[in-house]
Protein backbone atom coordinates (compact mmCIF):
# COMPACT_ATOMS: atom_id res chain seq x y z
CA UNK A 1 0.00 0.00 0.00
CA UNK A 2 1.29 3.42 -0.83
CA UNK A 3 0.02 6.92 -1.29
CA UNK A 4 -3.31 6.07 0.38
CA UNK A 5 -5.67 8.99 0.80
CA UNK A 6 -9.09 9.30 2.40
CA UNK A 7 -12.06 11.60 1.93
CA UNK A 8 -14.83 11.61 4.54
CA UNK A 9 -18.12 13.03 3.31
CA UNK A 10 -21.14 13.57 5.55
CA UNK A 11 -24.82 13.67 4.61
CA UNK A 12 -26.39 16.84 6.00
CA UNK A 13 -28.71 16.15 8.91
CA UNK A 14 -28.98 18.66 11.78
CA UNK A 15 -25.68 20.49 11.23
CA UNK A 16 -27.09 23.98 10.66
CA UNK A 17 -25.70 25.06 14.06
CA UNK A 18 -28.97 26.77 14.88
CA UNK A 19 -28.16 25.65 18.40
CA UNK A 20 -24.58 25.75 19.60
CA UNK A 21 -22.32 22.82 18.84
CA UNK A 22 -23.97 20.89 15.98
CA UNK A 23 -20.89 19.14 14.63
CA UNK A 24 -18.86 15.98 14.28
CA UNK A 25 -16.76 15.85 17.43
CA UNK A 26 -14.16 13.47 16.00
CA UNK A 27 -13.19 11.15 13.18
CA UNK A 28 -10.83 8.26 13.97
CA UNK A 29 -8.94 5.86 11.71
CA UNK A 30 -7.38 2.74 13.25
CA UNK A 31 -7.61 4.32 16.70
CA UNK A 32 -5.96 7.63 15.77
CA UNK A 33 -7.94 10.85 15.83
CA UNK A 34 -7.61 12.45 12.39
CA UNK A 35 -10.14 15.28 12.70
CA UNK A 36 -11.98 17.10 15.46
CA UNK A 37 -14.76 19.66 15.42
CA UNK A 38 -15.99 19.43 11.84
CA UNK A 39 -18.77 22.02 11.50
CA UNK A 40 -20.71 21.31 8.28
CA UNK A 41 -23.09 24.28 8.85
CA UNK A 42 -25.71 22.61 6.62
CA UNK A 43 -29.12 21.15 7.34
CA UNK A 44 -30.97 18.27 5.78
CA UNK A 45 -34.25 19.33 7.35
CA UNK A 46 -35.82 20.65 4.14
CA UNK A 47 -37.39 17.57 2.59
CA UNK A 48 -37.89 19.28 -0.78
CA UNK A 49 -34.27 20.42 -1.26
CA UNK A 50 -31.55 17.84 -1.66
CA UNK A 51 -28.33 18.98 -0.02
CA UNK A 52 -24.88 17.94 -1.24
CA UNK A 53 -22.64 15.98 1.06
CA UNK A 54 -20.14 17.95 3.14
CA UNK A 55 -16.46 17.03 3.28
CA UNK A 56 -14.88 16.75 6.73
CA UNK A 57 -11.66 15.25 5.32
CA UNK A 58 -10.18 15.67 1.88
CA UNK A 59 -7.11 13.82 0.55
CA UNK A 60 -5.87 12.96 4.04
CA UNK A 61 -2.81 10.72 3.89
CA UNK A 62 -3.32 7.28 5.46
CA UNK A 63 0.20 5.98 4.84
CA UNK A 64 1.14 6.31 8.53
CA UNK A 65 -2.11 4.65 9.70
CA UNK A 66 -2.53 1.66 7.40
CA UNK A 67 -0.66 -1.59 7.99
CA UNK A 68 0.21 -4.44 5.64
CA UNK A 69 -3.27 -5.98 6.03
CA UNK A 70 -4.87 -2.85 4.58
CA UNK A 71 -7.61 -2.92 7.22
CA UNK A 72 -9.17 0.41 8.17
CA UNK A 73 -11.38 0.88 11.21
CA UNK A 74 -13.20 4.19 10.85
CA UNK A 75 -15.22 5.78 13.65
CA UNK A 76 -16.92 9.14 14.01
CA UNK A 77 -19.10 10.84 16.59
CA UNK A 78 -21.59 13.70 16.50
CA UNK A 79 -22.46 16.04 19.34
CA UNK A 80 -25.59 15.37 21.40
CA UNK A 81 -27.34 18.44 19.99
CA UNK A 82 -27.48 16.91 16.49
CA UNK A 83 -30.96 15.55 17.10
CA UNK A 84 -33.14 16.20 14.03
CA UNK A 85 -33.52 15.38 10.35
CA UNK A 86 -31.92 11.93 10.09
CA UNK A 87 -30.69 10.66 6.73
CA UNK A 88 -32.16 7.20 6.10
CA UNK A 89 -32.81 6.90 9.84
CA UNK A 90 -29.32 7.98 10.96
CA UNK A 91 -28.29 11.29 12.49
CA UNK A 92 -24.72 10.50 11.38
CA UNK A 93 -24.44 9.18 7.84
CA UNK A 94 -21.10 9.38 6.07
CA UNK A 95 -19.27 7.98 3.07
CA UNK A 96 -15.54 7.42 3.51
CA UNK A 97 -13.66 7.05 0.22
CA UNK A 98 -10.14 5.60 0.20
CA UNK A 99 -7.78 5.45 -2.76
CA UNK A 100 -4.34 3.80 -2.83
CA UNK A 101 -1.66 3.06 -5.36
CA UNK A 102 -1.15 -0.69 -5.34
CA UNK A 103 1.73 -2.45 -7.06
CA UNK A 104 1.79 -6.14 -7.98
CA UNK A 105 3.70 -8.43 -5.62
Amino acid sequence: WSNCKMNFNVHPTDFDDQYSGERLTFIMVNGATVNTDCFPMVSGCNATAQRPMFSCLRDMSLDHLIDDSGELRIAAQISDVVDECPYQGNLLSAVPVVTCLVSPK
